[in-house]
């Protein structure tokens, strides 16, 4: 309950909390727990800034897991707490509780936060040199966090030494890692509120069966062998439902992945990215006008991160134009043009293999992507996609494939619902292939 509140930055409320947790454990003698529990004390009042309630629950809880000879806790608190003698401005006692701390610790993961600790500890006191030693040490590290951390400090020395171009780096990674920060956080924010509420209601749901297994134990029994055999009809009726609606969500899935992955490849994007260099520029000069440099350096790298976009988004534009152009120019392209004219023509097996390989080479992978959308495509139902991605005429399409035009009608609408999973019409399918 306390972290939940922490989590929240619901600090007053979390105070009490990890202290109702702390005389709990005391009462059953948990000391293994016991160091963690005053830990969290003192991390609630670094949340309400009192530093001398925080230095003293910080270290109750070294001495607690010094009482058991706990090595790891007494080194992983020791780590805290230097965090928080730096916050203070108190660099001395900082790397005392640093050097306590790195002697017990063991392992690459287990050091990562000490040597992001480091790094500050040496930028504090103006040693740069030794401050980004530390600062590369805890970018090896697998947590989001500490990276985070240390690509933010290495910006800053970067910045102030004006090396722009390796500040930029830094700061690229630093807003990659804050994304992925923010994801985890909403993340797990609503994971903790659900495993809460379903804690409660669990609890709620067990006292009142309970109460009335006690009352009438045969009852019970009758009503929850009923709802077996319920649920199992239920589960029997609703099997292949739910097993489709899975499919479907899946295959949606997929669909809106291509989509969203044209989107953004595409010149509209461009615009779009226009539009909000045009309104960090604007921004730009408000923070300049009010001498807000960090303000001024983030909207910078922003606009400059879309405007590599745009240049993304043009070079493949660029590229497709070529690849496409050359495409119209191969010989299979006018060898399948020329036989669409002519009822009486058909496309041998090479010629067939040779538009594969083209239209695979133009469009990125056309057939994987195809079979990444529905995986139990026919020969034939290929086929159909290759010439409808040239935009040959289905009624020239029936004779290439040997079949009638009302055959092809029927494979573009059948190919249309196992693709998207929902009724559609030919020209619907058409115009998706186009669009592929």
């Amino acid at each position: 309950m306390g972290t939940l509140y922490m989590y929240q930055k619901l600090y007053d409320e979390a105070l009490p909390i990890h202290k109702k947790a702390y005389h709990y454990y005391s009462l059953a003698k948990d000391t293994l727990i016991l160091p963690f529990a005053l830990r969290n004390i003192g991390r609630a009042f670094t949340a309400q800034h009192n530093a001398d309630s925080t230095l003293y629950y910080y270290e109750a809880g070294f001495q607690s897991a010094k009482r058991i000879n706990n090595t790891r806790r007494m080194s992983v608190i020791q780590s805290e707490l230097a965090g928080v003698y730096l916050q203070l401005g108190r660099y001395e006692e900082a790397r005392a509780a640093l050097i306590q701390s790195s002697a017990n610790l063991l392992g690459n993961e287990n050091v990562a936060p000490n040597n992001l600790i480091w790094g500050k500890l040496y930028k504090g006191i103006n040693k740069i040199d030794s401050a980004s030693f530390y600062y590369h040490k805890a970018i090896q590290s697998r947590s989001v966090y500490i990276k985070s951390g240390a690509y933010l400090d290495l910006y800053q020395i970067e910045r102030a030494s004006s090396r722009d171009k390796e500040a930029l780096t830094y700061i690229d990674q630093y807003l990659i890692y804050q994304d992925s920060i923010q994801k985890i956080t909403d993340t797990e924010s609503v994971k903790k509120v659900e495993m809460l509420y379903s804690y409660r209601h669990v609890e709620k749901e067990n006292d009142r069966l309970a109460l009335a297994n006690a009352k009438n134990k045969a009852f019970i029994y009758q009503l929850i062998a009923g709802g077996l055999v319920f649920l199992f009809i239920i589960t029997a009726v609703f099997y292949r439902e739910h097993k489709r609606k899975q499919q479907q969500l899946e295959q949606e899935r997929r669909l809106r992945f291509f989509e969203e992955r044209s989107h953004k490849e595409s010149l509209h994007q461009i615009e779009l990215n226009n539009e909000q260099i045009l309104l960090l520029k604007k921004q730009l000069i408000v923070a300049r006008e009010q001498n807000d440099l960090v303000g001024e350096e983030l909207l910078i790298v922003k606009s400059r991160l879309l405007e590599e976009k745009n240049n993304h988004i043009t070079a493949l534009y660029t590229e497709r134009e070529t690849l496409l152009s050359a495409f119209r120019k191969s010989e299979i392209y006018f060898t399948v043009i020329e036989k669409s004219k002519n009822p009486q023509a058909k496309l041998t097996e090479e010629e067939w293999t040779k538009l594969q390989i083209e239209l695979d080479l133009t469009f990125d992978n056309f057939t994987n992507r195809l079979y990444t959308l529905y995986p139990n495509f026919t020969e034939v139902e290929l086929r159909v996609c290759y010439l409808l991605k040239m935009s040959v005429l289905s009624s020239d399409i029936a004779h290439l494939i040997v079949k009638a035009r009302s055959s092809v009608s029927s494979i573009r609408e059948r190919l249309y619902k196992k693709i998207h999973g929902v009724p559609g019409i030919p020209k619907m399918l058409d115009a998706f292939i186009a669009d592929f």
